[in-house]
């Protein structure tokens, strides 16, 4: 049996958790949509949403990489939960052990790292 303190056990609170889905949600839609598409604005803008709750507390909001797990300090996402999984997954694959985003970031700074994080490893990018 797990102690309570271990991190496959913690939960991980809301406010992470809705931004790593947005996160997630995200960087699908980049591989769909060019920088611009109503689409990939909707989930950008969604993204600015979810990172507003964490920004009236810290300067910034990250998660650290894992291959298949997100951590948010001591917290480690649930490596059965698809979303999450998948997106430490990508990045983790592109050599991406953590993610900082500083409160302030330009909207279209945003977008454009999501599209940068959505390539594959080896991808030219425009």
């Amino acid at each position: 049996m797990h102690a309570e303190s271990s991190p496959s056990v913690m939960k991980l609170p809301l406010p992470h958790a809705d931004f790593l889905r947005a996160f997630g949600s995200a960087l699908l839609f980049s591989r769909s949509y060019p920088i611009g598409h109503p689409a990939l604005d909707r989930a950008v803008s969604q993204l600015v949403a979810k990172m507003e709750p964490l920004f009236r507390e810290q300067e910034a909001a990250g998660f650290a990489v894992g291959p298949a797990q997100l951590f948010v300090g001591d917290v480690a996402t649930d490596p059965r939960h698809r979303i999450f999984r998948d997106l430490a997954s990508k990045l983790f694959r592109r050599n991406i052990g953590a993610v900082r985003i500083r409160r302030g970031i330009p909207r279209e700074d945003l977008a454009a790292l999501i599209v940068a994080l959505a390539g594959e490893p080896g991808e030219v990018l425009p």
